[in-house]
């Protein structure tokens, strides 16, 4: 039980490394993008009084940058982790709107490609070195070097423009009736 204790505490501590990281590099890129990351925070047509709203909140005009790095790490810590230009809505809440319907979609992909891996595995392992297998192996090399985001608006185009078996957008709902194009 010792060997699997010490894997887990190096895992933590490693995994706390990298949350500090990822959180450092995003502090270093918000300073970096821009002098005063105030004004890129506070929108497009920024009010002055809005950047220095902003500028006061998230301690910008504390000198060293280590002291505005500590700020930033609390503030991530707390949870506040500013507000969306667009939408005039903290992050957080944001992401607690959305997560679920994430999260949705993540088991529904994850139960598609499972059953589709199976399926083709099976099927190239039974017919293997025939056309069939090479046509699997080809699909899956193409697929696994593009880009995920590449592949979803494929799909999104095949199923939903394409064979039009689903909803371009928006949650269908299965208990109303189709919608019927104009």
């Amino acid at each position: 039980m010792g060997g699997l204790a010490s894997f887990l505490i190096r895992r933590g501590i490693n995994m706390v490394i990298t949350v500090l990281g990822v959180i450092f590099i995003m502090f270093i890129i918000t300073h970096v993008i821009t002098p005063n990351p105030a004004v890129a925070w506070a929108g497009p047509h920024p009010v002055p009084s809005i950047v220095e709203a902003i500028t006061k909140e998230y301690h910008l005009n504390d000198p060293p940058v280590y002291v505005q790095f500590y700020y930033f790490l609390i503030a991530v810590f707390q949870g506040n982790w500013g507000e969306d230009p667009m939408y005039h809505q903290p992050i957080i809440q944001l992401i607690d709107a959305y997560f679920p319907r994430t999260l949705e979609l993540t088991i529904a992909a994850m139960i598609v490609i499972i059953i589709l891996g199976i399926l083709t595995g099976a099927i190239a392992a039974v017919r293997k070195n025939t056309p069939t297998d090479y046509t699997i192996r080809a699909f899956y090399l193409v697929t696994w070097s593009m880009p995920p985001f590449l592949v979803a608006m494929l799909l999104q185009l095949a199923i939903a423009y394409g064979l039009r078996l689903l909803p371009a957008t928006g949650l269908a709902n299965p208990l109303l009736p189709p919608h019927q194009s104009q």
